[in-house]
């Protein structure tokens, strides 16, 4: 693992950390997310193969994402208190974000199933 994958992790476990304490939900926890995987996309995502079974694969990657997403918003709590929104994402809620991250993160393929961004070293001329 590089050291921005290591980062990515730390980052990725604190944010799930912090969701198990109530808190106050505002905007930036809301749009935190969203914000997260467009940075995540930008960063690691360069091509997207549309021949043979990639877009097969992934449709299923989105469903699984959608499914897991929906799974873990369920198991969140949202409440008023006080007048305020507070939401509290509960044990079982961080322990299926962690279990998916953690497949996600040490599948065989990884980051490299997507193609990667070409380079000048990669480009040579054999004669």
């Amino acid at each position: 693992m590089t050291t921005t994958d290591w980062i990515i992790n730390i980052v990725l476990i604190a944010i799930v950390a912090l969701q198990i304490w109530e808190r106050r939900l505002s905007v930036v926890q809301l749009l935190l997310p969203f914000a997260i995987v467009c940075w995540a996309a930008f960063v690691f995502v360069h091509s997207v193969p549309t021949q043979g079974n990639s877009p097969v694969a992934i449709g299923f990657i989105v469903l699984v994402g959608t499914v897991l997403g929906a799974a873990i918003g369920l198991l969140t709590r949202v409440r008023l208190r006080d007048g305020k929104v507070v939401a509290r994402a509960g044990l079982w809620a961080a322990g299926l974000w962690s279990w998916a991250w953690r497949r996600a993160s040490s599948s065989s393929s990884g980051r490299r199933a997507v193609a990667p961004r070409p380079s000048c070293a990669s480009t040579s001329t054999t004669g």
